[in-house]
């Protein structure tokens, strides 16, 4: 009776360590493929750029294309940041990080990198209930806690906020001056009648 219940019991566990490892699998998987999406849509935006810059230049009267690259590079920006979220994302499934000097990815408790040699921050690594957006389902995963934060951290987060809230600002501004400049020109056409 012993031997089937630690029969019993190995199967269990080997059962979880399964079911954990594929999930995580399914996980990954699915984030990469959203990470495929974005990159596809910034190669989409690279080509309506070089299609505008080449009718701007056959062109005979010249409208300036400017403001129009400008928002396809703010959605560029937009795509890279979220990118590199699912990247961070995709290293916390594999208990990876990156290396706070050179990027290089890393085991999460690696004190030193690997390939540069940079002491890296301490890291705790605690369980942490996560709402996903896509099933809404509370799950228990391994997230980074930083102990320590360095300077360069610091620098770096405050460097991203900066630029996600002026990505923000822009792509408002421009879409209120599109609506303005819309306005003016239907009261322009109204007032010519």
């Amino acid at each position: 009776m012993e031997f089937i219940d630690k029969l019993k019991e190995v199967g269990c566990e080997t059962y979880k360590y399964t079911a954990e490892k594929t999930n995580r699998i399914a996980k990954e998987t699915k984030l990469k493929m959203k990470m495929n999406q974005k990159k596809s849509d910034i190669d989409d935006i690279y080509e309506e750029i070089g299609k505008a810059t080449y009718q701007e230049h056959i062109r005979e009267e010249k409208t300036g294309i400017k403001e129009q690259i400008e928002e396809f590079c703010t959605k560029i920006d937009v795509l890279s940041s979220e990118i590199e979220d699912i990247r961070t994302e995709i290293l916390n499934l594999k208990d990876k990080k990156k290396c706070s000097v050179c990027a290089k990815e890393m085991d999460i408790e690696d004190k030193f990198c690997p390939s540069c040699g940079k002491e890296q921050p301490t890291v705790k690594i605690e369980n942490a209930e996560v709402v996903t957006e896509e099933n809404r389902e509370t799950e228990k995963i391994k997230t980074p806690e930083f102990v320590e934060d360095t300077d360069e951290q610091e620098d770096f987060a405050k460097e991203k906020n900066e630029k996600t809230e002026e990505i923000e600002v822009s792509k408002e501004n421009k879409v209120n001056e599109k609506n303005e400049n819309e306005s003016n020109e239907t009261n322009e056409d109204n007032i010519n009648e």
